[in-house]
């Protein structure tokens, strides 16, 4: 590789919050690419080896797991390293969550090498640790309150109900499909412009209040709701989803 195409590498590693590393079982020689030194905060000088994996990267309280993945792997016959995903300390002491995914090159007079890319994905786990806090507290909130709560996530293009939802609604889990049309199917015809223009504003990015329209029940009887939403986003401000909660 040329110099002009490794710098290319090494920014684009940079940009994508990404890096490599080799781990040579026969040699115990661990290698890590310059992008590796850089995500983790550590001198492209800093000696790497198996010990200092152990003892200043991966979080204690992943380390078993770690070993057992990666030795599970090397005692198979596989060659491919399944994704993996797992906390590291950089150098300052915070935590990374990384994704790891290679391949396990064998050979027939030594030990197999291990190549692997990792992945920050630290952002992605808060914003879906973040999600599950905020469920849980509103959902002990409307379980004390009797409340339907709704959540919507735009990763699965999914609709979730709690059982107080779908008690309003008279819906089952297997009436109810949890895909949008499902939802218009059961709101009163003559209301459905004004129920979606309160779903719009959320998407949008605004809480919407208040927002009265009518549902039919499978037995044909008609309720009013009053719903409310907001958007969720992860923590760079981009919404990944809605809830909220009718009444």
């Amino acid at each position: 590789m040329d110099m002009d195409s490794s710098a290319r590498l090494i920014e684009a590693q940079r940009i994508a919050r990404m890096g490599d590393f080799t781990f040579d079982t026969e040699t115990g020689e661990v290698t890590w690419s310059r992008a590796t030194y850089e995500l983790l905060g550590y001198d492209p000088e800093t000696p790497i080896d198996v010990e200092f994996v152990n003892e200043r990267l991966h979080h204690p309280d992943d380390q078993d797991a770690i070993w057992e993945w990666l030795d599970g792997c090397l005692a198979s016959d596989r060659t491919d390293l399944p994704p993996k995903e797992y906390r590291v300390l950089r150098a300052d002491g915070s935590v990374l969550y990384i994704r790891c995914v290679g391949v396990i090159q064998r050979f027939e007079e030594r030990g197999p090498r291990v190549f692997a890319t990792v992945h920050d994905v630290t952002s992605r786990r808060q914003a879906e640790e973040g999600w599950k806090t905020a469920l849980d507290e509103l959902s002990l909130a409307v379980e004390a309150a009797q409340l339907g709560i709704w959540r919507y996530d735009v990763a699965t293009d999914r609709l979730e109900w709690n059982d107080q939802l779908m008690a309003i609604h008279g819906a089952t889990p297997d009436s109810f499909d949890g895909t949008m049309d499902a939802w218009r199917e059961r709101v009163h015809p003559d209301d459905l412009a004004r129920a979606e223009a309160g779903l719009t504003t959320v998407a949008g990015g605004e809480v919407s209040h208040g927002v009265e329209f009518r549902i039919v029940r499978p037995d044909g009887t008609v309720r009013h709701i009053q719903a409310s939403g907001t958007p969720v986003r992860d923590r760079n401000g981009t919404i990944i989803g809605m809830m909220g909660i009718n009444v």
